[in-house]
């Protein structure tokens, strides 16, 4: 039923999705991936996918897709959540292609109203991108599931929710709720006092 969910067009497609590929094994949610890269219809869906598993073999993958616009640059924020590299920070990322339209035109007759789901996320340089992924591509193991750079256990998402940006911190806090069922999920909107709180405990 996640799957059905998160391959259709409804608000709920990407949360029943990133539910439903950590539920799975590890050789499952990899064979899933493939059948969406597989579907030119659901490109943008496999980017997404790809960080979720956060599976270095998808990484080339991933870099094919920062070579068509409209996953581009959802396929970089997927290339992040693997490895940790913020395009921004790490000068790996560049200008809107020429000619580039999404969301609202000024069009009266166009239809189609809907925001830019990607219009905060840097737009990837392929080329550089390519190139520091063979630079390091040996830090990582296959078989083996990352979040920000760090292989994906306990301690390494309490890390992340330490230290992390907003998205990977929530990546984490759901991580670790699916891990640890008896604990409630780690509510990343709450006020900072609060989750600081609630971190100091967890190593005390």
């Amino acid at each position: 039923m996640l799957c059905e969910i998160a391959t259709g067009h409804t608000p709920y497609a990407e949360r029943a999705l990133g539910i439903a590929l950590r539920i799975m094994d590890l050789h499952q949610a990899k064979a899933w991936h493939q059948h969406l890269r597989g579907d030119s219809t659901h490109l943008r869906t496999a980017a997404i996918t790809g960080g979720i598993i956060g599976d270095p073999e998808a990484v080339e993958g991933l870099i094919d897709l920062m070579n068509i616009s409209g996953t581009a640059r959802v396929a970089g924020e997927a290339f992040s959540m693997i490895t940790g590299v913020h395009l921004s920070y790490e000068n790996l990322s560049g200008d809107m292609p020429e000619g580039f339209e999404a969301g609202p035109t000024e069009d009266p007759e166009d239809e189609n109203v809907a925001m830019d789901p990607d219009e905060n996320l840097p737009w990837p340089v392929t080329a550089l991108v390519a190139k520091w992924w063979h630079q390091h591509r040996a830090q990582f193991k296959t078989e083996r599931r990352y979040l920000e750079g760090r292989e994906i256990m306990v301690q390494s998402l309490r890390e992340v929710l330490i230290s992390g940006k907003q998205r990977p911190r929530a990546t984490a806090a759901l991580e670790l709720a699916i891990r640890e069922p008896t604990q409630p999920l780690f509510e990343v909107r709450t006020r900072g006092a609060f989750q600081l709180e609630e971190l100091r405990r967890w190593n005390s």
